[in-house]
């Protein structure tokens, strides 16, 4: 084939007003490649355009408000192994009235000229399974309001948002707009990732960056219409002010819809325009850092990040305890078991024995254990409230708890804590109901440590003083600590048998 130019017509659709770039329309980055992939398809040999590869967001096509049609085209040439595809514009500068062609978008389909070094499908999938670390969650409306203003039509993350330093996760819709059909399938939800990464660079970068282009891209099973779809970004480095980050789009059936790797984002405003105050406010110290100081590996998730389809990652073992519980149950049990077979991955650095082959639970079906050969993660331990799962690992007995703070706690307080608890728990500067949660949480803890039952805890365990980050404890007239730290309602307990 030889170089091709296609005329096309833009229909400016009212949607396309609320994608709006310093107050003026512009039309977004996945609708550019989406008519790219269709003038492409249309040709004699077409290549495979579900697969893309160097793709560049040049400059802004701008949508005047007056034109119910744009006018641009469509350059085709081949290359080696694919067809590049560029988007142009045309212009005439001034009263000279001399003619210029712009490049907006450009882009390869077909074959890459590099082999794909990315992780089986598998795997991938597993990395969207929950998000780990103690992060921050806010709402889509939130997200709309402050972060990526953009209108109504382009408001398509739904539910919460959850950031932390892992990546972020959501579900998004795919807006039911009257695009033209494209052999890409419904772009907007790839254009709710891309608000997502946006957000993260606002949260763990302080910039306000935007989509200047991809590495490779696959659309494995073209998104629907009217459906709706777990999205997760995983942050690939920074290059100068350049992030990168990869995305991962998964159907509610947990099958790959597409992947957009090696995503760049940059800054386009030349600074004019910064992250709102709130995203980088509150400190991004780890709350956690106090308790990853006597343990050897920790992992923290929060359960509203859990996927649907995370129970693939089980081993027959771990299935058969799962397929007996209740829903709740079910989805409490698998936290901590995505916990544990994160904290394997972490320890082991191993992202290539797929989760289906990690075991977390003992042959009794209750006490957890993690398949690592390290003696320094000999021991282990998880626990989970509404909100988080932890697990953790050490080379001595270690316990773990995690109890969001309730007053139930203290109406229950009697049958866990003994006199001198009591009063220890009433004249606690932390206030009767955090007093109260930390020594439950240590008694649990302890438990765990020594593998004796909870009840039995309660008798043999007595909290002697309760301080900012640690507990003093007795058991059997022996003196230990357990550190004690606070997210958000939540408290976090860890019990070793190390001194």
């Amino acid at each position: 084939m030889n170089q091709k130019k296609i005329p096309l017509d833009i229909p400016n659709s009212p949607y396309l007003r609320d994608h709006k770039f310093e107050g003026k329309s512009i039309l977004p980055a996945v609708e550019s490649i989406q008519y790219l992939a269709t003038c492409a398809s249309d040709i004699a040999n077409p290549p495979n355009v579900l697969f893309s590869h160097n793709a560049r967001f040049n400059r802004f096509l701008p949508l005047p408000p007056e034109s119910s049609i744009v006018k641009a085209s469509v350059e085709l040439h081949p290359t080696k192994n694919a067809i590049k595809a560029n988007l142009l514009s045309h212009t005439k500068a001034g009263k000279t009235g001399i003619s210029r062609t712009l490049k907006h978008v450009e882009v390869s389909f077909g074959s890459s000229t590099k082999a794909s070094t990315h992780d089986p499908v598998d795997l991938l999938k597993e990395r969207a399974v929950a998000l780990e670390g103690v992060g921050i969650r806010f709402s889509s409306q939130k997200l709309y309001k402050d972060l990526v203003p953009f209108g109504p039509s382009f408001q398509n993350v739904t539910g919460p948002v959850f950031l932390s330093e892992a990546g972020a996760v959501a579900k998004i819709f795919a807006a039911e707009h009257r695009t033209p059909w494209g052999p890409l399938g419904n772009v907007f939800v790839l254009d709710g990732a891309f608000h997502l990464a946006c957000a993260w660079g606002q949260r763990y970068e302080g910039l306000l960056t935007f989509p200047v282009g991809y590495g490779e891209r696959f659309v494995n099973s073209p998104c629907k219409t009217g459906e709706k779809y777990w999205c997760r970004i995983l942050p690939a480095g920074k290059k100068g002010e350049t992030l990168f980050f990869h995305i991962f789009i998964f159907r509610k059936d947990g099958i790959l819809a597409e992947a957009c790797m090696d995503t760049e984002f940059r800054d386009v405003s030349s600074g004019r325009i910064t992250p709102a105050e709130w995203i980088r406010k509150d400190s991004l110290e780890d709350p956690l850092a106090r308790l990853r100081d006597v343990c050897t590996g920790l992992t923290v998730l929060d359960l509203d990040s859990m996927c649907d389809f995370y129970d693939y990652i089980f081993t027959s073992h771990e299935k058969k305890r799962w397929s007996n519980l209740g829903p709740k149950r079910a989805r409490d049990f698998g936290s901590a078991r995505i916990a544990l077979k994160l904290l394997t991955r972490q320890l082991s650095d191993d992202w290539s024995t797929p989760g289906s082959k990690i075991e977390t639970l003992a042959e009794d079906l209750v006490h957890p254990i993690l398949s690592s050969s390290d003696d320094s993660a000999r021991y282990c331990a998880a626990s989970h409230d509404p909100r988080f799962a932890i697990a953790v690992s050490s080379p001595y007995p270690i316990g773990i708890d995690v109890e969001m703070l309730s007053e139930k706690v203290i109406r229950s307080s009697r049958l866990f804590l003994s006199k001198k608890e009591q009063e220890l728990v009433s004249k606690s500067v932390l206030g009767a109901t955090e007093a109260a949660v930390r020594v439950w949480t240590v008694k649990e803890a302890a438990a765990k440590a020594l593998d004796i039952s909870l009840a039995k805890a309660f008798d043999l365990i007595q909290v002697i003083q309760i301080a900012g980050d640690n507990c003093e404890v007795l058991v059997e007239n022996q003196h230990h600590k357990a550190f004690c730290a606070k997210v958000d309602d939540h408290v976090f307990t860890i019990f070793s048998m190390r001194d």
